[in-house]
């Protein structure tokens, strides 16, 4: 009797083990399918409602922000520009990638940097770059090129490198900013403008380069909160200490794991908050919430640093949480994007982190 028990559970392991192997592949493609689709209808919102001939709307609604501080939706920003950038670099958009980059240049470049903001109406710059979005803009001329396999750009990338280290990067120091009126750049660094990945294919494994690595590497703030200071004073060689925005926290992550650095308690935390959809936008130094709010860019970072490092759990848990806020309404006018469709605003940020991230595992 036991001998034929032990035969029924063998049996039914063998037919366990034979019916799972398909429906574990049946679940990797549909939800291979679903990524598709999900691309596919958010590259049609993008380039339908968001791109125009000079750059990138901030958002869909014209009105949102007019006047105030931040940029009004109709208001383009070169962040946005060097996010389209790697949208079209990683998926291979050769003519559409030179193009665009041209339509940058004419609207965002001026004395020998890239304006942050530009209003079309106005037809005014800002006085200031960000220095991040320098960074990005140039890591995505580099992606080009190892794309394509050419030194279409090595010149322009040489050219441009030169200026950031005797304006916003002088003394190999990240500043914020640089302001070409008064010649002065802050004080400060965000740790999120530390683009490590374009940093190291420009600097190189230079004493300057780990210098900038073990200045970020220092500000980790602790396990319970594994993310890394904001800022970091160059005066005064102190970190801020704060509450943390969520965004900005997680790009400085990725760039940590765009070079293998990621720590394993800040995976760890990432996971979890991702898998519980608990990520929301500020927390306080200890890693208390101090809001319910969440947006789609902090979900597609999370995907992109789960990607980035390796992590399939953390990109599959990331990529699960972004695909469920977008609009499958399609009837709406922010059908295939991110966004409010009680106030019709959807943010160029949130969309344009969303497309990079499902570009880096769809291509």
């Amino acid at each position: 009797m036991n001998q034929w028990r032990r035969y029924l559970t063998l049996v039914s392991l063998l037919v366990l083990l034979m019916v799972s192997g398909p429906l574990l592949n049946v679940q990797a493609d549909t939800d291979a399918q679903s990524l598709e689709s999900a691309h596919q209808a958010l590259t049609k919102f993008v380039t339908t409602k968001l791109v125009t001939k000079q750059g990138v709307k901030t958002n869909v609604n014209d009105q949102v922000n007019a006047g105030g501080d931040t940029a009004s939706g109709n208001e383009l920003l070169s962040e946005s520009a060097g996010l389209y950038l790697q949208h079209l670099a990683l998926t291979n958009q050769r003519e559409a990638f030179t193009k665009f980059y041209q339509q940058t240049k004419t609207t965002f470049y001026a004395h020998n940097q890239f304006s942050y903001r530009y209003n079309p109406r106005t037809k005014k710059r800002s006085n200031v770059n960000a220095t991040l979005d320098d960074l990005r803009i140039i890591g995505a001329l580099i992606q080009y090129d190892k794309t394509f396999k050419t030194e279409h750009y090595q010149r322009e990338i040489k050219s441009l490198w030169h200026h950031q280290q005797k304006q916003a990067l002088k003394q190999g120091h990240v500043a914020d900013f640089y302001d070409p009126q008064s010649k002065k750049r802050p004080q400060t660094g965000t740790l999120s403008y530390f683009d490590f990945l374009t940093l190291r294919q420009l600097e190189g494994n230079t004493k300057t380069y780990q210098k900038q690595l073990r200045l970020v590497q220092n500000g980790f703030i602790s396990r319970k909160m594994p993310f890394y200071a904001r800022r970091y004073n160059y005066h005064t060689h102190k970190y801020t200490t704060g509450n943390i925005n969520t965004t900005e926290g997680l790009v400085t992550l990725l760039h940590i794991a765009q070079i293998g650095r990621l720590k394993p308690s800040s995976e760890r935390w990432l996971l979890q908050q991702t898998k519980h959809k608990t990520l929301v936008n500020q927390y306080d130094q200890h890693g208390h919430a101090l809001t319910t709010d969440q947006s789609a860019a902090n979900y597609a970072l999370v995907m992109m640093i789960g990607n980035a490092s390796g992590q399939k759990a953390l990109q599959a848990a990331g990529q699960q949480q972004l695909l469920a806020m977008q609009v499958k309404n399609d009837a709406s006018p922010l059908a295939g994007g991110f966004g409010d469709e009680s106030t019709n605003t959807a943010y160029s940020f949130n969309n344009l982190m969303a497309l990079v991230a499902m570009d880096g595992v769809t291509h």
